[in-house]
């Protein structure tokens, strides 16, 4: 075989991103190698890799004014894994629920386990195309869930959730724990 044929699952085929920003070894980026130069100007030559706790003044002012929230109220992380560790120390307490699937990616997983959530598994299946069912998500719901984590694309199949899936699990959460939260980790589709 020449070339990998098209699935649902992952896309061994796809086009390269322009910037992979997810990737530990990529290239020092500056925001104005991202975003046009000229709608930030005195952003340009911001550095995007690891800075403090809090995150760049000047980034985390910008982000508020374009969500109308104070300053104090934006936290820029260092990656994505140290946003998920945050959403869940903040939302789950030791013995709340989580609901999670499986496969997932592991450090994902392990976060919901450093702050001791008890995780509930959906499994997704290679012969459903690694596809999320919203009733299968639904029957790990209870009163004690407080979050729920998905990803989409799912990692490490890398299939994408539909809008209907994802619109279905939330009115699920309404109904069975109205105070949950949905963690939708996207990337690109």
């Amino acid at each position: 075989m020449a070339r990998f044929a098209k699935n649902d699952i992952i896309s061994l085929i796809g086009e390269m991103p322009r910037y992979d920003l997810g990737e530990s070894v990529g290239p020092d980026l500056r925001l104005g190698d991202v975003l046009d130069p000229s709608a930030q100007p005195s952003f340009g030559e911001m550095a995007l890799g690891y800075g403090t706790a809090q995150g760049d003044p000047r980034l985390r002012t910008l982000i508020a004014d374009a969500h109308g929230v104070g300053t104090d109220d934006v936290v820029v992380t260092v990656g994505g894994m140290h946003a998920l560790f945050l959403i869940a120390f903040v939302l789950c307490d030791r013995g709340d629920e989580a609901v999670a699937v499986s496969p997932m990616f592991p450090l994902a997983r392990n976060i919901l386990d450093v702050v001791g959530a008890t995780i509930r598994t959906a499994s997704l299946s290679f012969d459903r195309s690694y596809q999320l069912d919203a009733a299968d998500i639904g029957r790990h719901l209870s009163e004690r869930t407080k979050l729920v984590s998905l990803a989409s694309p799912q990692n490490p199949s890398g299939v994408a959730s539909s809008l209907k899936i994802v619109r279905d699990i939330v009115s699920l959460m309404e109904e069975r724990c109205p105070e949950a939260f949905l963690l939708l980790e996207m990337g690109p589709a």
